[in-house]
């Protein structure tokens, strides 16, 4: 198990790094012509993602919500949604800011406080801090295994679900319009 030194250590080389690829960014930035860049719209756009994945998460969590986890996309679905934006005219834009959208919505996934994520390292860490010695290490991987199944069940719940809407709208579109318009007996 890492000691807070080391986790600090990491954190810091990690900061360091992101900082080198910022500035990289920035500098290619000063090139770009400033119509492109539009900061005002990124800016609101990746805010409005912040907000509805939050608001989605509420709303999955909720009872009273009629969002459903197996109204949530998978890797199934995801693939399904890259497909269609290549279909478009402006295929390569659109497969671009959905990724750009993808990742902050991952970003904040990421840091939920579930042991497996980064998330959860940053708790048990503050645990560790809390109680000035390390976690049990077996009770350590009871909680990680056990939530690294029910992650990869939700996976394959969501994937599940995607793969059954995948094959209805291959369906709908294989069916011919004289047979849809014709009366079941």
């Amino acid at each position: 198990m890492n000691t807070i030194r080391e986790l600090y250590d990491n954190l810091r080389e990690f900061l360091v790094a992101v900082g080198a690829v910022t500035m990289f960014f920035l500098r290619m930035l000063a090139h770009v012509p400033r119509a492109i860049m539009r900061p005002r719209l990124i800016i609101e756009q990746v805010y409005n993602s912040v907000t509805s994945t939050l608001d989605t998460i509420g709303a999955v969590a909720s009872p009273k919500s009629d969002v459903k986890l197996q109204h949530l996309s998978g890797p199934v679905g995801i693939i399904r949604i890259y497909y269609l934006l290549f279909e478009t005219d402006r295929g390569w834009q659109l497969a671009l800011w959905f990724s750009v959208i993808l990742n902050v919505n991952l970003a904040i996934l990421n840091m939920l406080p579930i042991p497996v994520l980064d998330g959860g390292h940053i708790v048990l860490a503050l645990v560790e801090a809390v109680r000035r010695k390390p976690v049990n290490m077996r009770v350590l991987e009871i909680i990680q295994t056990g939530c690294a199944v029910l992650i990869i069940g939700y996976i394959a719940y969501i994937s599940f679900f995607d793969v059954g809407d995948l094959i209805g709208e291959k369906r709908e579109a294989s069916e011919t319009p004289a047979a849809r318009a014709s009366p079941s007996p």
